[in-house]
């Protein structure tokens, strides 16, 4: 089961795209896979700074002193815009666009953050030359159509998976989901694109 919802890096991941185009329709989640939004927290929050290898559970809310007002931090206005990528990821991402392979950024947005949805949008246009038709706004990842989703929050993968049984789920390692390997996203990030492009 593991295997399934997760996937495997390192042989036997091959996913056919299901129109037998062999091109793939690849969801990428920004926070925590592309976007080093937590590095980005520990900058803003520098008197309290946690480290990113702490923050060991889901609800970041436990490791601030400001408890669940440390959620307060998404509405400034260049949280997201000016957070840097996870290692490896804008390289790897870009292998997959010249493969020819149709990648969408699947991301969260707070609800309740005036001007993240942009901020967003800014990070890939200015990471990635583009963004438009490329970015998809939802809570709802499982609502989205593709062959791969690559996220960090379990919960979106059990549901994503669920909903499209012939597709791949793969868990990104992150201190927050227990899954091992996060401390070399360069190395996961080769790993994940060699595997898709062979």
């Amino acid at each position: 089961m593991a295997e399934r919802i997760f996937g495997k890096i390192g042989g036997q991941f091959r996913v056919e795209r299901k129109d037998g185009m062999g091109k793939l329709r690849i969801l990428i989640d920004m926070d925590g896979v592309v976007v080093d939004t937590m590095g980005r927290l520990d900058q803003i929050h520098y008197d309290s700074a946690v480290g990113i290898e702490n923050v060991t559970e889901w609800d970041i809310s436990k490791f601030y002193p400001e408890k669940r007002g440390v959620f307060n931090f998404f509405n400034l206005p260049d949280i997201f815009s000016k957070a840097d990528p996870i290692d490896g990821a804008v390289v790897s991402i870009n292998k997959l666009f010249a493969a020819g392979h149709e990648v969408i950024f699947v991301t969260a947005v707070p609800i309740d953050s005036l001007n993240g949805y942009h901020q967003k949008i800014h990070w890939i246009y200015h990471y990635f030359g583009f963004a438009n038709d490329n970015f998809v706004a939802t809570h709802r990842k499982d609502l989205i159509d593709g062959d791969i989703l690559i996220d960090d929050k379990p919960e979106n993968i059990g549901m994503w998976i669920e909903a499209h049984p012939g597709g791949r789920a793969i868990l990104f390692p992150q201190p927050w989901n227990g899954k091992a390997g996060w401390e070399n996203h360069t190395k996961v990030w080769e790993d994940l694109v060699r595997e898709i492009i062979q």
